[in-house]
């Protein structure tokens, strides 16, 4: 999995697909988890590729709040559960630009 921030509000996530011969039933899409702390604060799902079961996907994720920092994971669910999250990767979102103007 590979994140990156896009803006002070979204975040860019890209993973592989488990090897579809280890999924417990069929694949029914992704889970994409944001938290601060203990708390998930943002959960987005995602289906499947119809295409490529096994090509790398990609999705952002929005709604965060400005400059925070967030971990990130992706599991697989099926229709009997979720499949084992990934490792977090820590990801802060960006900073507002204002733009100041020096009168002269």
């Amino acid at each position: 999995m590979n994140v990156k921030a896009l803006n002070s509000t979204s975040v860019q996530v890209w993973w592989k697909p488990p090897n579809p011969q280890y999924v417990n039933g069929i694949n029914q899409g992704y889970k994409i988890q944001a938290w601060r702390g203990e708390t998930v604060s943002r959960i987005v799902a995602v289906p499947p590729s119809l295409f490529d079961s096994i090509a790398k996907q990609t999705t952002v994720v929005t709604n965060l709040e400005k400059y925070t920092e967030y971990n990130m994971t992706v599991l697989c669910f099926t229709n009997p559960g979720d499949g084992p999250t990934s490792n977090p990767i820590l990801v802060r979102t960006e900073e507002d630009s204002e733009r100041k103007f020096k009168i002269l």
